[in-house]
């Protein structure tokens, strides 16, 4: 895992502040204590304890047993918003698996995640849910749920965002190009803005057999008091390559 932290101010380009949405659907958010990978699990099998990694590692949704990841992450540890503009996604799952390109807000002290995006599947779905959609998804205790929110064409551009409802509240929004969804609740402190490009499937996974690209633009964190900034400098990855970020927030992943 590299770390940085580097930081550019946005000025007026940044993501609209966000709306409140009276829902609430949460999912738990758990690390595997292995090499830095970030675990997946199904609903029907037992809740899997494990081992927090790292407090500067923002986290991966769970919805299979297991995750390939490309993410660039804020080092910040009191971030309110995530935002990143998705363009020309290339999808290549194989049987039974998922590709997704998604914003990411994480608390790692409490496990909580609230994520929006876009997947599509072959064979599958997301969380038995979602698949060839953007969508939103969070996590808690309870389990996770994926919300899809319309099917999208892979030569499209989309915006997705995470964002805090009040400053530092334990609540946070997902969005798809500007319009407000389902919330998590439970966020206690600390958390992590991410954009990522993560393959996911039900059973053990490696980097053979499938394929994904994705131009991620204008990746930025939001805290209350200071607006958004452009991030730039940490990342994690498996299987995927993980480009450069520049000082505009844009990055490519590609398998």
């Amino acid at each position: 895992m590299a770390t940085g932290g580097d930081f550019f101010k946005a000025g007026q380009h940044g993501p609209t502040e966000p709306l409140h949405v009276p829902r609430n659907h949460m999912k738990l958010c758990q690390h595997l204590s292995s090499g830095g990978k970030l675990l997946r699990k199904s609903l029907s099998l037992p809740v899997l304890t494990v081992t927090l990694l790292c407090i500067s590692l923002a986290s991966a949704p769970l919805a299979f047993s297991d995750a390939e990841q490309g993410l660039r992450f804020s080092t910040a540890v009191t971030v309110d918003g995530s935002f990143v503009q998705i363009h020309d996604p290339v999808f290549g799952p194989d049987n039974g698996s998922c590709v997704v390109y998604v914003a990411t807000l994480t608390d790692p002290a409490s496990f909580r995640q609230v994520e929006s995006g876009v997947v599509r599947c072959n064979g599958t779905s997301l969380d038995g849910s979602c698949s060839g959609v953007k969508y939103v998804e969070v996590l808690d205790n309870h389990g996770y749920n994926c919300f899809p929110h319309g099917s999208f064409l892979n030569s499209e551009s989309h915006a997705f965002k995470v964002v805090r409802n009040l400053n530092g509240a334990q609540v946070a929004t997902g969005y798809v190009d500007g319009q407000g969804y389902e919330q998590g609740g439970g966020f206690l402190g600390n958390a992590f803005a991410g954009s990522m490009a993560e393959y996911t499937r039900p059973d053990a996974v490696d980097c053979t057999g499938w394929s994904g690209t994705e131009h991620f633009a204008n990746f930025q964190r939001f805290i209350y008091g200071s607006g958004w900034d452009y991030v730039g400098g940490s990342s994690s990855t498996q299987c995927w390559t993980v480009g450069a970020i520049n000082s505009t927030g844009d990055w490519n992943a590609s398998h």
